[in-house]
């Protein structure tokens, strides 16, 4: 039977702006681009040490700028958030018009600094796209992280460091997280900086989790650890175990985490190829969720689940009806469940588990129209006080340490206006 196609020029989309829309951006996936970057490891900064200085003396610059700071610290925090992306995926997630013009000053910037680089690759007939991955995290820690204020840093690199990606994985991974956010009924998505299991689910003595590609939290709190699997092979097969062994020692009810393999083979292969990588994975899932069962009443085989891009994305910008609530095989208990339908797969939260919503809309690095724009605290405190406004001096005392020459009176700070 013909899967169903849904254009995705027709579905509901939470995005104001059609320029930052999926349908407005190449298919990394059907475009092949993601098959030229596969194995690509992203270049260290060119050039010498004083042209490196340079460029980072300009980035500082800039930063020392009111009306470009925010557009740096943004590229910066979804580099170091999500390691690779195109400049139209980075425009999309950090709501950045000026990323998808030809004079991408922001762009340049991070790159001539050393932080970022751009992923050298034949480029697609008649797109002007650009990869760019992250370079440079320590020294964008070690020189750019001090001219920050506290928010300014958090906010930038969520309080971690990141290191160079070395697989196309990262590029699927934030195009999945982009289309999830904006078609889905998400509570929020974290990169693959965020996505360390250890901190998600609590550390577990003597085991070491790998990072997933991406981490979907339902509006209940429920995470979603996302792996990608672009071809077979030990590294696969290491990776897999070690999720399920996650899974087997992690409680549901304390961690909130379930894993879902996404498997995403070269766009160039043939049907019957995914089908046999889909195969082996399921087989593999199979027999590990049978070495590391869980228990009886938290079984590992219900936590574990298995789609590949073709059937959730069965064409270029269209998806089949399972997507929108990420509908998927359950390998170990051979059924379907819906990922983001709570009633499900049903979990119990605790105010612990909401806590991330409340974290995570603060960070740059998520989709733009996630985050909360609050307006500032201040006028609100001064209301509450019943004060008509900033309290001044007295007429009589204003002359004592009053604004004399060129000088203005006090103000509120501009990043706090």
């Amino acid at each position: 039977m013909a899967t169903q196609l849904i254009p995705l020029d027709t579905a509901h989309s939470a995005i104001a702006d059609n320029r930052f829309r999926t349908t407005a951006r190449p298919d990394p996936f059907y475009s092949g681009l993601a098959d030229q970057l596969d194995g690509l490891v992203t270049r260290r900064p060119e050039g010498s040490r004083e042209q490196l200085g340079a460029g980072m003396q300009e980035l500082l610059r800039t930063l020392g700028m009111r009306r470009t700071r925010d557009q740096r610290l943004d590229l910066a925090a979804g580099l170091l958030g999500w390691q690779l992306g195109t400049a139209d995926q980075f425009a999309a997630l950090l709501g950045n018009a000026e990323l998808l013009g030809r004079h991408q000053h922001s762009v340049r910037d991070i790159i001539q600094a050393g932080v970022a680089a751009e992923v050298p690759f034949w480029r697609l007939p008649g797109n002007r796209t650009r990869v760019l991955a992250l370079a440079g995290g320590r020294r964008f820690d070690r020189l750019v992280a001090p001219a920050l204020t506290f928010p300014e840093w958090l906010s930038t690199t969520a309080g971690r460091s990141s290191v160079p990606p070395r697989s196309a994985r990262h590029l699927l991974a934030l195009e999945l997280a982009l289309r999830l956010a904006e078609f889905t009924d998400i509570g929020t998505v974290l990169g693959p900086s965020l996505s360390d299991p250890a901190a998600i689910a609590g550390p577990i003595p003597g085991f070491k989790p790998q990072p997933a590609d991406l981490t979907v939290v339902r509006p209940d709190g429920l995470r979603v650890l996302v792996s990608l699997i672009t071809s077979p092979g030990r590294s696969t097969e290491d990776r897999v175990r070690r999720f399920i062994e996650l899974v087997h020692h992690s409680r549901l009810r304390d961690s909130g985490v379930v894993v879902f393999f996404m498997v995403a083979p070269s766009s160039s292969d043939e049907a019957s190829d995914q089908t046999d990588t889909r195969t082996q994975v399921r087989h593999l899932i199979r027999k590990l969720t049978r070495d590391w069962a869980g228990t009886n009443v938290d079984r590992t085989a219900d936590r574990v689940f298995l789609s590949d891009w073709r059937t959730l994305f069965p064409a270029s910008h269209a998806a089949s009806p399972e997507f929108f609530s990420l509908t998927v095989e359950t390998p170990g208990a051979d059924h379907q469940t819906a990922l983001l339908d709570s009633s499900d797969l049903v979990f119990d939260s605790e105010p612990r588990h909401l806590e991330v919503f409340d974290n995570a809309q603060q960070l740059r690095a998520i989709p733009h129209w996630l985050r909360a724009y609050q307006k500032p605290v201040w006028p609100q405190a001064i209301t509450a006080l019943g004060l008509p406004g900033i309290p001044r001096l007295h007429t009589a005392r204003e002359t004592l340490g009053g604004a004399r020459g060129g000088a203005q009176a006090t103000t509120v700070p501009w990043r706090l206006a």
